[in-house]
């Protein structure tokens, strides 16, 4: 599981709520979605402000 605040990205373990990592948001400023790819190897975030950027992020080390 992922949540996004302006200046990180959380990664979760959801069945032991537990903290898996923390990401800067990057280039994207003020995240408003993030999804995992199908394999979840990896995360996008996007930001519905002015610019619409989109981040893919390798997420495959925070186990």
């Amino acid at each position: 599981m992922a949540t996004a605040n302006t200046y990180h990205v959380r990664l979760w373990d959801a069945s032991g709520h537990r903290l898996r990592g923390r990401i800067d948001s990057g280039a994207v400023t003020n995240p408003d979605c993030v999804a995992f790819s199908p394999d979840g190897r990896s995360l996008a975030t996007g930001s519905g402000d002015n610019d619409g950027a989109v981040q893919l992020w390798d997420v495959s080390g925070f186990d």
